[in-house]
């Protein structure tokens, strides 16, 4: 998928990673405002837990974000929990 193809956030998660101003960790912070288990996460406004996309994975339960596999990894399905 070409960068400008991305919807912003992603591309805003993509970028800091890359540039080492936050990690996984921080992007896919947990929260106790969702039950959302590790493998899927609580889009902005939405109100049901989606799986993470192909080429991302949740670490975390309770996530509000996916994160973009790192450079060199492969994640081949969705709801994924590392890469």
């Amino acid at each position: 998928m070409k960068p400008s193809s991305l919807p912003l956030n992603r591309l805003a998660i993509s970028i800091a990673l890359c540039l080492g101003m936050a990690t996984p960790q921080v992007i896919a912070q947990s929260s106790t405002d969702n039950d959302c288990l590790a493998g899927t996460y609580l889009r902005e406004g939405a109100t049901a837990c989606v799986s993470a996309d192909a080429g991302f994975y949740v670490p975390n339960n309770g996530a509000t974000a996916q994160i973009p596999a790192e450079l060199g990894r492969y994640v081949p399905s969705s709801g994924a929990t590392s890469a």
